[in-house]
């Protein structure tokens, strides 16, 4: 029992060290840059107002006087940041390199003064000050600048807790207690003894504590040993003093819970033998393990699911990852809100500005919209099927560009550049057909029109029909596919085969160029900072205050994979730990059963009863237990559940083989001794 309630201890400490370090993680960009901080939203007015043309110098002449701290904060992508700011000591915790180290050690954030920058004053800033000060400070940016929303700047929008991670460790809790609360009512015959010589709680609750004492510095070692080398391998960063505090941290909780239970429980057990009362523990007990035993299976049946899916996926993305050098020096660029959301009118200024960029020589990019082939458990084109996905604008679509054909030409059917047929005129929408489609030619083009005559006039409906308007089809190969530029969409080769393409001239609402910039919108670079390359194109039209970065377009399938494998790992290791724990609880429960039964259990031996007659309520139990496991993962014809149960059934198998021998021969000792089967 006592090795139960270590493996227990030191499961609860690792796995309970790991979830609090994430979180700390998490936290801390909050408590370096958000806490206490008042977050706001800044972008530009249409109107000029004061201070617009200066708006550095100003920003930096109200922290000054106001005596609060402004900081701006700018993602280039989701591990790089870079900061500018008046606060000084953020500064000073800087290296000579300009660089904050802080207990997120993905995270690499760059530290400059606020004024020492050329990128644009639009972004998300944090005032920290006193909230008078603060909110002074913001309504005279608001009147003498620009326009800010303030946000929400709470705690809980960096945190993320693994559900299953949390429920296990809570599982294990409740396990550890009800082996601690089992051990503890093993010895209640030598506790009554002490409490009939005259011992008080307290000594009691000391003579249990001595007795678990090896086991106590037995788990303080391990839990540090295993908290370190699992950090060091999921980390590898120079924060081990940190990981190291928090286990010990999470060392010290655990046992001052284990001593509260103990001093709960024996508390109890002191009014029982005060009234001399007889316990009917046993009961309790074996429902209690009966309940951790199925909990159990429905743990490990998550945790075996989680791996098979990730499993899957990874192996899609990895075969998948050799198609995908075509994207390496490919960006996409990130669009940050400047108030389109509050501000229809913004929104619709910014629009226009997009759409003028995207027309203009400045354009260094080109559009692939592959959406409608997005896939969460059905794909996007099947819910927005109406008769026939294959020829409705909804359906298997796509929306390119001529920047895109000329990255990645393709042909007509009598083998020329489809190029040469592209109609650049403003009433006219060009689509690429697959020629299999010729006889849905009317209701094709019934279809586009009606598509088109709703993207030019975006937000009034009903439209109107313009009879002027005209669909262009361009007949092509059935074997057309086009790359997708987007990790999640287009199978292992990330293409799409077939659809109908529709390319973007220029001549729809301004609204829709919000949605390519936002998410298909990509670029060519060789710099150091992709950026540059569009940077000039943006600052000229007056964009670079809403697309303020880009990200690589190779790294977002890389980081797919990555943390495919990362999920794997731990959930492999929370498989192995929850199978652990449902033989572990099995054999406790066993052991129970015989303590409980006993002297039933030596009566219908004696008697000749045979092995099936003497336990079949707990064999019909055992085998339930692994029926149930069964059902939930043999259904999906998997070699890893098919694995992970056929190793827990034969492990199991032996274990219970080999405990029943045991306590029968136990059982027949403990009986002719006179023990007692309570």
């Amino acid at each position: 029992m006592k090795k139960i309630i270590l493996f227990l201890c030191v499961a609860i400490s690792l796995t309970l060290s790991l979830i609090v370090i994430d979180l700390a993680k998490s936290y801390s960009f909050y408590n370096h840059i958000e806490k206490d901080s008042e977050k706001i939203n800044f972008y530009f007015d249409t109107v000029p107002k004061k201070h617009d043309k200066e708006a550095w110098a100003y920003f930096t002449y109200l922290s000054k006087k106001y005596n609060v701290e402004i900081t701006k904060v700018t993602y280039i992508n989701d591990y790089k940041i870079l900061i500018n700011t008046t606060d000084n000591q953020l500064k000073q915790e800087a290296d000579k390199d300009k660089n904050l180290k802080i207990f997120d050690s993905e995270l690499k954030i760059k530290v400059f003064p606020l004024n020492k920058t050329n990128l644009t004053e639009e972004g998300i800033y944090y005032l920290k000050g006193k909230e008078k000060d603060a909110r002074q400070v913001n309504a005279l940016i608001n009147q003498d600048v620009g326009s800010t929303d303030i946000m929400d700047n709470s705690i809980f929008d960096d945190l993320s807790l693994d559900f299953f991670s949390t429920s296990l460790t809570v599982f294990l809790i409740v396990l550890l207690f009800a082996v601690l609360l089992h051990d503890l009512l093993n010895q209640k015959e030598e506790l009554k003894i002490l409490y009939d010589l005259g011992y008080r709680k307290s000594q009691i609750v000391k003579f249990i504590i001595h007795r678990l004492s090896k086991i106590i510095w037995m788990y303080i070692v391990s839990s540090m040993v295993l908290t370190l080398l699992s950090y060091i391998m999921v980390y590898n960063d120079g924060y081990i003093h940190m990981a190291l505090l928090i286990a010990v941290l999470i060392e010290v909780l655990l046992l001052i819970m284990l001593y509260i239970f103990i001093v709960v429980i024996v508390h109890f057990f002191v009014m029982r033998y005060a009234r001399n009362s007889r316990s009917y523990s046993k009961y309790v007990l074996i429902a209690m393990y009966m309940m951790i035993s199925v909990i159990a299976i429905v743990l490990v049946t998550m945790s075996t699911t989680q791996i098979i899916s990730n499993y899957k996926d990874y192996q899609k993305q990895k075969i998948s990852l050799k198609h995908w050098d075509i994207t390496k020096d490919h960006y996409g660029t990130l669009v940050h809100h400047v108030g389109q959301v509050k501000s229809r009118e913004i929104d619709k200024a910014v629009s226009i500005k997009m759409k003028t960029y995207f027309l203009s020589d400045e354009n260094k990019g080109f559009i692939a919209d592959m959406e409608n082939f997005l896939n969460d458990g059905l794909y996007v084109y099947q819910y927005n099927e109406k008769k026939n996905a294959d020829i409705e604008p909804e359906g298997k679509t796509v929306i390119i560009d001529e920047n895109y054909l000329r990255k990645h030409p393709k042909k007509t059917v009598d083998n020329d550049d489809v190029l040469q047929y592209i109609k650049k005129e403003d009433k006219t929408q060009n689509i690429l057909v697959p020629a299999r489609f010729k006889q849905y030619k009317q209701e094709i083009i019934k279809n586009y029109n009606e598509n088109f005559a709703g993207y030019r006039d975006i937000g009034n409906e009903p439209f109107s029909m313009d009879p002027t308007l005209h669909i262009n089809i361009i007949w092509v190969k059935n074997d057309i596919d086009y790359f997708t530029y987007n990790a999640r969409i287009g199978g292992a080769k990330n293409t799409i085969v077939a659809p109908i393409a529709i390319v973007e001239t220029g001549n729809i609402d301004p609204l829709n160029y919000s949605h390519y910039f936002s998410n298909a919108y990509y670029f060519k670079s060789y710099l150091d900072n992709p950026y540059e390359t569009i940077h000039e194109g943006l600052k000229k039209h007056k964009l670079d205050g809403v697309i303020q970065s880009a990200y690589a377009v190779y790294d977002t399938k890389v980081d797919i994979v990555k943390e495919l494998q990362t999920e794997m790992y731990k959930y492999t290791g929370l498989a192995l730990l929850t199978s652990i724990t449902f033989i572990i609880t099995t054999l406790t429960f066993i052991q129970i059963y015989f303590k409980s039964y006993q002297f039933q259990i030596f009566l219908k031996r004696s008697l000749g009863y045979s092995y099936w007659s003497i336990h079949k309520w707990m064999l019909f139990f055992l085998v339930m237990l692994h029926v149930l496991m069964g059902l939930l993962l043999l259904t999906s014809h998997n070699i890893i559940a098919i694995s992970v149960f056929a190793s827990i059934t034969l492990i199991e198998t032996l274990s219970v083989a080999f405990t029943f021998m045991k306590l029968n021969r136990e059982n027949v000792n403990l009986v002719l001794k006179g023990k007692k089967d309570d």
